[in-house]
C-alpha cells in the first residue's frame, strides 16, 4: 500500500525526517492525532490469527494504550475508493472484481467503529481515502499527525506520521516528520508519478526512488520553482526539446589542448600562446576558462541537464504521462472538515457489552476499562461529582518506564456503572490500584498528595537514626588479637576414625 519503497528513501534521510524509533506514547500525551482505521485493519488481518475477531482485540488495547497516555484520537475511515484504484483493488482481491468497493472493508470499519464510539473517539469517514481526510485535518492544524503506515500519506500533504505501533514493555511507536525536510507536498506526488502508487502501480520503468531523487535534488540547484510543475511540462517543453536534439547531434570535437582543453595543441599554444587562456605564450595549466567551441557547448548543457533529461526519455515513453488521475488524487482533498471534532468519555456499560458481542469476558473488559475511566477522568479534569471512581490514598512512590508515579488505590462513587449490573465484580472490601503519573495526579489532587508527604516527612522524623557501621574486623582476631573464629570442623572421615579408637 502507498508509494512502493518510499519508506526505503525516508529511512535513508532519517535525520532529514527526523527518524525516532521506540517512542513512548507518554511522550504523545496532550497531542490529537488521526488514525487511519483502514491501514489498521489491514494490518491485522495480514498477520493470519487463528483467533476471531483479532482485529477487533488488538484495535481495543491499541486504543487504550493511546488513550491512558492522554492521547486524543479521531479515527478516519475509508469512503468510495477511486476509479483510477480500481485495477489495484482488483490485483489485491486476486483477480477478481466482486470485492472492489472493499464491502468485506465495510464490514470490518463497521464493527471497529462500534468500539471506537464506545471508547469516545470521534470517528469520521471521508468522501475517498482515509489518508487524504488525515492529511487535510493536519494541514487544517485539526490534528498533529496521523497513525499510519502508508507512505502516500506524505503525497496527500501529510507532515507527521506515527507507525508500527506495537507492545513492548509499553506502546511505543516510530515518528517520522517533513516539516523541516526540502521535500514538499508537490516532489512527493512526483515520486508517486516516476515510482508508482496505488492509482498507477507500475509507474515509469526503469526509474526507482533512487534517480527519481537524484532528478529532484538537481533541478532544485537548477533553482526551479516547482519540480512538479517542470515535470508537468515535459510533454511540451521546447526548450527541453531542443537541448535534447542538440545532444543527440553533438558536433564532433576538434584538437584541444590537453593542459587546458581549450582549441589548439599543446605545441602551437607553446609557441603562439591561447586565446581563451589569454596569453602569448604558452598557455594556464588546468584552466577553468570554459571552452565555448561548439563541442564543448552542448557537452556544458549535457551536464546541466543529464539527470533529468535522462528521466525525461523514459517517462515520455508512457503514452499517458504525466498521469491526470494520480494528480488529481493527491492535490484534491476532501475539502469537508467537520464541525465536531472532540472526544467523548469512555461508556463502560456500552465498551462491556460491544466486547461482549465479540467474544471476551466481562473480566478482562472491566479490569481494562477501569483502568482507562479513571486515566480519563485525570486526563480530561473531569468534575468530581461525575467522576464513578475516587482515590482512597496513595499507597506509595514508584516509576513505570522510567517515570515517577504514585500507586494509587481508588474506589467506585455512587454514579459508577459497577453499582447498576456488575455488583459481583466489586465487593464491598474491594480497592482498585492504579499507578498515575505523578505531576498528573498532584494536579487533580493537591491535597491528598499533601497529606502523603506530610506523612512520609513524620515517619523520617520518628524513624530511629541508624548505628553508625563499625570498620572491617579481621575475620580471624578480634580488636586485641585473640582468636574469635570458630575451631575447624572435623571431616567426616576423622570423626569416624576418633569413634573407632574409643
Amino acid at each position: 500500500m502507498g508509494i512502493p519503497r518510499l519508506w526505503e528513501m525516508i529511512k535513508s534521510k532519517k535525520e532529514e525526517f527526523q527518524e525516532t524509533l521506540g517512542v513512548p506514547l507518554s511522550d504523545l500525551s496532550g497531542k490529537t492525532l488521526a488514525i487511519d482505521v483502514s491501514g489498521w485493519i489491514v494490518e491485522l488481518q495480514s498477520q493470519n490469527h487463528k483467533a476471531p475477531n483479532m482485529h477487533i482485540r488488538n484495535l481495543f488495547f491499541r486504543t487504550l494504550g493511546l488513550l491512558n497516555a492522554g492521547v486524543n484520537l479521531v479515527a478516519v475511515f475509508d469512503g468510495t475508493a477511486p476509479d483510477s484504484k480500481r485495477a489495484t483493488l482488483i490485483k489485491r482481491n486476486k483477480g477478481g472484481a466482486g470485492n472492489v468497493d472493499r464491502q468485506q472493508l465495510r464490514d470490518k470499519s463497521k464493527e471497529c467503529a462500534e468500539v471506537f464510539k464506545c471508547l469516545g473517539v470521534c470517528c469520521l469517514t471521508s468522501s475517498g481515502e482515509g489518508e487524504a481526510l488525515c492529511a487535510f485535518l493536519e494541514q487544517k492544524g485539526k490534528v498533529d499527525g496521523c497513525i499510519t503506515s502508508d507512505s502516500d500519506y506524505f503525497c496527500y500533504g501529510g507532515k507527521n506520521v506515527y507507525r508500527n505501533l506495537r507492545k513492548e514493555k509499553m506502546f511505543v511507536v516510530d515518528s517520522y516528520s517533513s516539516v523541516h525536510s526540502d521535500y514538499t507536498h508537490d516532489d512527493f506526488i512526483v515520486f508517486a508519478l516516476m515510482i508508482g502508487n496505488d492509482c498507477d502501480m507500475k509507474g515509469t520503468e526503469g526509474i526507482g526512488w533512487k534517480k527519481t531523487d537524484e532528478m529532484i535534488q538537481h533541478l532544485k540547484q537548477l533553482k526551479v520553482p516547482s519540480v512538479l510543475k517542470r515535470v508537468l511540462t515535459w510533454r511540451d517543453n521546447q526548450k527541453l526539446n531542443a537541448i535534447d536534439n542538440k545532444i543527440e547531434n553533438k558536433p564532433k570535437k576538434d584538437s584541444h589542448c590537453k593542459h587546458c582543453d581549450h582549441p589548439g595543441t599543446v605545441v602551437s599554444h607553446k609557441s603562439k600562446g591561447c586565446t581563451e587562456c589569454d596569453t602569448s605564450s604558452d598557455c594556464n595549466r588546468n584552466s577553468n576558462i570554459r571552452c565555448d567551441c561548439p563541442w564543448h557547448v552542448v557537452k556544458y548543457l549535457e551536464e546541466d541537464y543529464k539527470t533529468e533529461l535522462s528521466v525525461r526519455r523514459k517517462a515520455l515513453e508512457k503514452p499517458d504521462f504525466p498521469n491526470s488521475e494520480v494528480i488529481n488524487e493527491f492535490r484534491n482533498l476532501d475539502k469537508t472538515i467537520p464541525k465536531y471534532l472532540e472526544s467523548g468519555s469512555i461508556d463502560a456499560k456500552a465498551v462491556i457489552d460491544c466486547m461482549a458481542r465479540f467474544g471476551y469476558t466481562e473480566d478482562v473488559t472491566i479490569s481494562s476499562v477501569i483502568h482507562s475511566v479513571i486515566l480519563q477522568d485525570l486526563w480530561k479534569k473531569t468534575d468530581e461529582t461525575n467522576q464513578m471512581f475516587s482515590p482512597i490514598r496513595i499507597i506509595r512512590e514508584c516509576t513505570e518506564n522510567r517515570v515517577k508515579c504514585y500507586l494509587v488505590e481508588w474506589d467506585k462513587t455512587g454514579t459508577c456503572f459497577i453499582n447498576q449490573r456488575y455488583k459481583n465484580h466489586w465487593t464491598s472490601s474491594d480497592s482498585y490500584e492504579i499507578k498515575v503519573e505523578l505531576q498528573l495526579f498532584k494536579s487533580k489532587y493537591p491535597e491528598i498528595v499533601k497529606h502523603f508527604e506530610d506523612q512520609k516527612q513524620s515517619k523520617d522524623k520518628k524513624a530511629p537514626p541508624k548505628k553508625p557501621t563499625k570498620g572491617k574486623r579481621n575475620k580471624d582476631h578480634d580488636s586485641v588479637g585473640q582468636s574469635t573464629s570458630a575451631p575447624p570442623k572435623k571431616s567426616l572421615l576423622e570423626s569416624f576414625n576418633k569413634v573407632e579408637k574409643k
